[in-house]
């Protein structure tokens, strides 16, 4: 059996995005893509969009209305700013008791300093916020002027080798 394992990448102190993969204990194998969640719980788990009132799947369920999902993210975001992190995504094994009026058990796997997502989007979309963190926090010497000076020669040069087509 492959573990459960949360991986919660945060951007700025603050968690950005939970994937889940591996295996629960029912033996449903959950690939990277297949169970998204976000910090306020909307997202996508293994049967599908994940409504306000909450997702449909048993499991999920049990991480989002147990303390475990708190843990989840305090503990990453707490682990992110410990280490002074811009960017870090914070891996946890998610072990379910037998029992289930017992707690989640959460335990730390790893750290990574880069999102390892394989989606263009997600990472388009944490490039974004963790760009946009050092461009407002003046922790660079840069007008917007500029800015859209490097963005547009970084186009330019991109379009030179066909970095874009498919």
């Amino acid at each position: 059996m492959i573990p459960l394992e949360a991986k919660v990448q945060v951007v700025w102190g603050k968690a950005y995005l939970v994937w889940i993969v591996g295996q629960d204990y029912r033996g449903c194998q959950s690939q990277s893509g297949a169970w998204h969640v976000y910090p306020d719980k909307s997202g996508w788990d293994l049967k599908g969009i994940i409504s306000k009132n909450g997702g449909s799947d048993e499991v999920n369920e049990r991480i989002m209305s147990s303390g475990a999902w708190n843990t989840l993210i305090t503990k990453a975001e707490a682990f992110a700013k410990g280490v002074g992190a811009d960017l870090m995504r914070v891996d946890f094994f998610i072990g379910f008791p037998e029992d289930p009026n017992e707690e989640l058990v959460i335990k730390l796997n790893e750290c990574e300093s880069v999102s390892g997502h394989p989606y263009w989007h997600e990472r388009d979309g944490i490039a974004g916020v963790w760009r946009d963190g050092y461009v407002l926090s003046d922790r660079m010497a840069m007008t917007s002027e500029q800015w859209t000076g490097y963005v547009d020669k970084t186009q330019e040069l991109r379009d030179e080798v066909t970095l874009d087509t498919h």
